[in-house]
């Protein structure tokens, strides 16, 4: 799953990736296959009383190749990252299920998608969700820091699957995660296959 790249070539994918996304970010209708809107929310099997809660516009930016919540459960009070958050769906999705006692953390590297997430976020009223500008290679958070990592359609964009999301950058000051967290059970999933399996500290759902 590794692939080892050059410097100047990982670059020129970082630097697609952020072009492509930006322009996902104004409108994801016809940037790629990838199912976007309420109707394939629905379809993929999201709580349609979630999508009922969210405001149309959000729900309208969603983007992703599955639904990761299929996966696995989260149980209340959980500490969630999403990487590559994208508009922000997920995140939100996720905080809904999590409650009051539960957080989430989402990053993206592409700012104006990051923006986006912002601006969905802000149309709601849930104060348990901080997003961050950050790459999945190098995460700005402490080691078992969360008891579910999920993702959607992002892995495959990641070049070092090897040591992504499992290996932190060193710990953020301002990270909001505190004390280890027990071991857990990893799900992957991709359009053609899925795989599980168990990592030192998080349950891993990836769409």
């Amino acid at each position: 799953m590794g692939v080892h790249l050059s410097s100047s070539s990982r670059r020129l994918i970082e630097r697609a990736i952020r072009q492509k996304y930006a322009m996902v970010s104004v409108s994801p209708e016809g940037q790629f296959r990838y199912p976007t809107g309420r109707a394939p929310m629905k379809q993929l099997g999201y709580d349609s009383q979630i999508i009922q809660q969210l405001p149309r516009d959000v729900v309208s930016s969603y983007c992703g190749v599955g639904n990761p919540f299929s996966l696995g459960h989260l149980e209340k009070g959980e500490r969630v990252l999403d990487i590559g958050c994208g508009t922000g769906v997920d995140s939100l999705v996720a905080a809904m299920k999590v409650g009051r006692r539960g957080m989430v953390a989402g990053i993206d590297m592409t700012r104006e998608m990051l923006a986006r997430a912002r601006e969905n976020l802000s149309r709601t009223r849930l104060s348990n969700v901080s997003l961050q500008l950050a790459s999945a290679e190098a995460l700005p958070f402490s080691d078992e820091c969360f008891e579910v990592i999920i993702s959607n359609g992002v892995f495959n964009l990641v070049p070092d699957k090897l040591i992504a999301p499992l290996t932190p950058s060193p710990s953020d000051p301002q990270s909001p995660c505190q004390g280890e967290k027990p071991k857990g059970l990893g799900l992957l999933q991709w359009p053609h296959s899925a795989q599980s399996f168990g990592t030192n500290s998080a349950r891993l759902v990836w769409a």
